[in-house]
């Protein structure tokens, strides 16, 4: 018989490489495997990075504000064109697949988010964010940390490339995947692990009971035709993943917390139309989302959280675009989210150095989506935090 790392690689290509590397292979059935005995019941977060930087001021805007306009001459959102959130504020006309979810009170916003001596980098940036700390020097992200230290269940990124800081652990590896085939396993794999498992191998008869668990998950997925190829179709990036998170929960699998991005929202010029459409796509992605769960009947355990490294400066710039800025809003969505506006009114009289001064702290928002959604006790992830807010309702 041939040596275990001959087997693991036999079985990887089986299974249509979408083990990843061969190392990785036994964590990703050992998770799918637990799916049939684990009690996966509880509440689920969805996590969204827009990469880049995502301007604030006109995804909320203050359109009251004779200061804002005078900021933006050429990308100020006109008062007859937001969707208003009350009297001064109101959401960029591109988020209207939202306006039910904030009449719902299903929609939490939370202005001015972000963390002191803000840094323009996005690479320094996003690490601090996706640290948890502001020394982002760490060997793991506040989501890893959260799954190690506090139980807060399995993790599961959606996307392409490496699995982001956020979701880093010490424990053990976290399973990646871009597109529902990648869990597709190809017709041989049986055949692979029958033959070694009738020469007595203990690795083999362990493994392929853990094969067969995911041969029925691979089974139950509603795999496309053909897939998607949003850039060149014109599709919705974001929508396709999230659409892999939906067929995900609805199977019941283990993970309690999914991640994944939309990258786009580094607007230094000709900001408006790609502002606009980035919007549109995230906008119409997450409510379907949310509706799809809702036909489910799985909305009421899941809560999706939107982020991005910073904000835009409150000034346009000559390419009527907008530069790396610092506080900038955050998303809360779910049907458990208590709605609402909080963080205060941007303050464009009182700057730091064109930038917005943040008045919420975002660990004080992980502490809260921590504590009061997946019921894990903070102090060790993130360190002790005074303020909390109130999210979930």
């Amino acid at each position: 018989m041939g040596t275990r790392r001959q087997f693991l690689r036999s079985v990887t290509a089986a299974c249509g490489g979408c083990l990843g590397v061969e190392q990785l292979a036994p964590t990703w059935w050992h998770t799918v495997a637990a799916a049939a005995a684990a009690n996966t019941t509880g509440r689920r977060l969805v996590v969204i990075e827009l990469e880049g930087g995502n301007d604030g001021l006109n995804t909320i805007v203050p359109f009251t504000d004779d200061l804002y306009y005078k900021a933006r001459p050429s990308l100020g959102i006109m008062p007859d064109q937001v969707l208003k959130l009350n009297d001064q504020l109101g959401m960029h006309p591109a988020m209207k697949p939202w306006q039910k979810f904030w009449d719902a009170g299903q929609l939490a916003i939370v202005e001015n988010c972000g963390y002191p001596n803000p840094n323009r980098s996005h690479f320094e940036s996003m690490d601090i964010w996706h640290a948890g700390q502001l020394d982002s020097i760490v060997p793991a992200g506040w989501l890893g940390r959260a799954a190690d230290n506090a139980a807060a269940g399995e993790l599961c990124y959606v996307g392409e490339g490496a699995v982001p800081h956020a979701l880093s652990r010490r424990l053990r590896a976290v399973p990646s995947l871009g597109r529902l085939a990648d869990l597709k396993l190809l017709p041989d794999a049986a055949d692979v692990l029958a033959a070694t498992a009738a020469a007595g191998d203990d690795l083999a008869a362990a493994v392929a009971v853990r094969l067969q668990s995911a041969r029925d998950l691979s089974a139950r997925l509603p795999m496309p035709k053909e897939e998607p190829n949003p850039a060149a179709q014109g599709g919705n990036e974001l929508a396709d993943r999230l659409g892999v998170i939906r067929a995900l929960l609805e199977q019941d699998q283990p993970f309690r917390i999914y991640y994944t991005s939309l990258g786009g929202f580094d607007t230094h010029a000709a900001q408006a139309n790609s502002h606009e459409n980035l919007w549109e796509d995230v906008s119409t992605g997450v409510a379907g989302f949310l509706d799809g769960l809702k036909a489910s009947k799985l909305s009421e355990g899941v809560a999706v959280f939107l982020f991005s490294e910073f904000g835009r400066r409150v000034h346009e710039n000559g390419s009527v675009g907008t530069d790396h800025g610092a506080a900038a809003p955050v998303f809360l969505l779910g049907d458990g989210v208590k709605g609402g506006l909080q963080g205060g009114l941007p303050n464009l009289a009182d700057l730091d150095d064109d930038d917005l001064r943040y008045q919420i702290d975002f660990r004080d928002v992980y502490a809260t989506l921590l504590t009061d959604w997946l019921s894990v006790d903070p102090v060790n992830v993130l360190g002790p935090r005074e303020k909390k807010l109130t999210l979930f309702g």
